[in-house]
């Protein structure tokens, strides 16, 4: 991935299947958050905080997925995961969830994140989730979403990183109008088969 919008603001926008949709992000905020050390926002609107954190621990560590919840762990593997949780822990990573988040109400928490944390990066997983107010159609509110968090990376000079699932209603126009209001998109529904 291109790093350019880590310091100058973007919105950027990953396509994925449904059955991995959330990789890409756990592999960026890992990237970012972890390694680069770039304090980085998780809106996490699908799963807990916990959730979150144990899944990201077993990416970081290579453990295989849902072994943390299961605790199935071999010794070895505990070895790596305590390793990774204190790598985990230490880094500049803020987790927002637990709650229904508005659209309207994402500025507000960006800025308290930048604020407070210095943020640089907010990973929005999934921007589809995020309530529109008098909006039911799914494809019309995932528009409007995403033209908002592009207005709002430019405005506040901060990279948003979203993933979406291609529209429901399956139109290549849909899809063209979507992908053009972010400033980079990547597509990785080829590239890909499990989450």
């Amino acid at each position: 991935m291109n790093n350019r919008y880590l310091t100058e603001g973007g919105f950027v926008l990953f396509i994925s299947k449904i059955n991995g949709k959330t990789r890409p992000l756990l592999d960026y905020t890992l990237h970012s958050a972890v390694e680069k050390e770039t304090p980085l926002l998780y809106l996490s609107l699908e799963m807990d905080g916990a959730a979150l954190i144990n899944r990201l621990i077993e990416r970081k560590s290579g453990i295989g997925e849902g072994k943390i919840r299961k605790g199935a762990l071999s010794v070895a593997e505990f070895d790596s995961f305590r390793k990774g949780t204190d790598v985990i822990y230490q880094s500049p990573l803020f987790i927002e969830d637990g709650i229904p988040v508005e659209l309207s109400d994402v500025e507000d928490i960006i800025l308290k994140a930048k604020a407070e944390s210095g943020v640089e990066i907010v990973v929005v997983d999934y921007p589809g989730l995020l309530k529109v107010n008098g909006e039911a159609d799914s494809t019309r509110r995932l528009k409007k979403v995403c033209r908002e968090l592009s207005r709002l990376s430019k405005d506040h000079s901060i990279t948003i990183v979203g993933s979406i699932l291609q529209p429901r209603s399956g139109k290549i126009e849909d899809e063209e109008v979507l992908t053009s209001l972010a400033d980079e998109v990547i597509d990785l529904r080829s590239a890909h088969s499990q989450g």
